[in-house]
């Protein structure tokens, strides 16, 4: 590592240096630079008479005198930042809210050196100063099945196809909580306590919505916080993150649902809720898996690794297995062009995987439009403009209400609170 060049950046930056290593032939080295409390937070004023900065959203204080800073730290290896933290300093000098965590990417950005980055299951792509760089990152894959639960394996047509369904679906909070009781058993919430251990290290966070108006995990997640007697936290994913994708994704075909691409765009971050802690992704059902991992990539993103996934209804089997991974690699044999696939394996779930493989031996290599979406699916680009809802009259706008297109199935019935199964 030369020296000279980690003092260049540090004074490009305005920074200082803490340390400088070559360790595992690595090189290594970390800068400090102290920013301004409302530079480097979002949402805090400076009240004048109390002579403190105060967190306009949770109303408290913190950090005392108008000049109090943020000493922001920055670990870098071979120039990839890896590794930030930040602490609150008083005015005085003293450290006023201990240590926090952040994420290096974002942080960088905060110090004025541009960049841009995306999440993917196993890379941060970084664009720092016109330079392509990546590092590992692999807080984005899935857990392995034997950390998820289910409550029914199998999709229920006649669930997803009733009032309370639907109606679950536009924000009816007592039909989502008789959909909760009649997937969900006090059976599968005890296994579910085996599994998570330790419920301190762990906390709860609902999928987020693309209308925003899906309340199904947000019971469920609810329901299981309370089961779990308060001893874990549950943090509704529609109030941090936004979707931006052009459509929701059930009005995608199964077969094209590999090539749609979901954004969770952060809205605010997760704060000191996530500090040393898993997540638990909570979810209502699973078809193939995708919004799953998205949203998985968009949470590593945000330094929460999920551990463990449970939902109502689906397969828990996220995770490309061998035997898949054999099945695909034959399939793709006879497709022009080279494609990398343990690399397609990381960026496909177990369901995409099976769905892919279907496509490719019906059209047996004919297609090359076809290969060259299966290439773009690990470079990043994504198909737009994906074909409509193939159910005939059904509102997909956002603003629906009260859809009903199974008019004659009765709405399921309450079978009892997520503690009285069995009564």
């Amino acid at each position: 590592m030369q020296r000279e060049a980690v003092k260049e950046r540090a004074d490009k930056l305005d920074a200082k240096v803490l340390s400088v290593s070559n360790l595992d032939s690595q090189n290594r080295y970390s800068l400090e630079k102290r920013i301004p409390v409302d530079e480097f937070i979002d949402g805090v004023r400076f009240y004048q008479k109390e002579n403190v900065w105060v967190d306009e959203k949770t109303k408290k204080t913190i950090a005392v005198g108008r000049n109090a800073t943020v000493v922001n730290i920055i670990e870098f290896t071979d120039d990839k930042p890896i590794k930030s933290s930040f602490q609150m300093m008083d005015e005085g000098g003293i450290a006023h809210s201990g240590n926090h965590s952040g994420n290096p990417v974002i942080d960088l950005g905060k110090w004025g050196e541009k960049y841009e980055y995306k999440a993917l299951p196993d890379t941060v792509e970084i664009d720092l100063i016109g330079e392509r760089k990546s590092r590992v990152n692999d807080m984005g894959s899935l857990p392995d099945s034997q950390n998820n639960l289910v409550g029914k394996a199998q999709i229920d047509k006649n669930v997803i196809n009733s009032d309370d369904w639907l109606k679950g679906k536009t924000g009816d909070k007592e039909a989502a909580g008789r959909i909760v009781d009649s997937l969900w058993s006090l059976k599968k919430t005890e296994k579910l306590k085996g599994m998570l251990g330790n419920l301190a290290n762990k906390v709860l966070i609902t999928m987020p919505s693309t209308s925003s108006m899906n309340v199904i995990p947000k019971i469920f997640g609810r329901k299981l916080a309370k089961a779990f007697e308060g001893k874990i936290k549950v943090i509704q994913g529609d109030d941090y993150f936004n979707l931006t994708h052009n459509k929701e994704v059930k009005n995608v075909s199964r077969t094209e649902r590999v090539f749609f691409e979901r954004k969770f765009v952060p809205e605010k971050p997760l704060g000191k809720e996530i500090e040393g802690k898993q997540a638990v992704l909570v979810d209502d059902i699973f078809t193939t898996g995708g919004s799953v991992k998205a949203f998985s990539q968009a949470l590593a993103a945000q330094n929460l690794k999920v551990d463990n996934i449970v939902g109502l209804m689906g397969d828990k089997r996220f995770k490309v297995d061998q035997k898949t991974a054999d099945k695909l690699e034959k399939a793709l044999s006879d497709q022009k062009g080279d494609i990398d696939l343990e690399k397609l394996s990381k960026k496909l779930t177990r369901t995409e995987a099976g769905l892919l493989i279907q496509r490719l031996n019906k059209e047996k290599g004919s297609n090359n439009d076809l290969t060259k979406r299966i290439q773009g699916l690990y470079d990043g680009t994504f198909v737009r403009n994906i074909e409509g809802n193939r159910i005939a009259g059904r509102d997909n706008s956002p603003g629906r209400r009260n859809i009903n297109n199974a008019k004659d199935v009765k709405g399921i019935q309450d079978r009892g609170s997520l503690e009285g199964y069995g009564r």
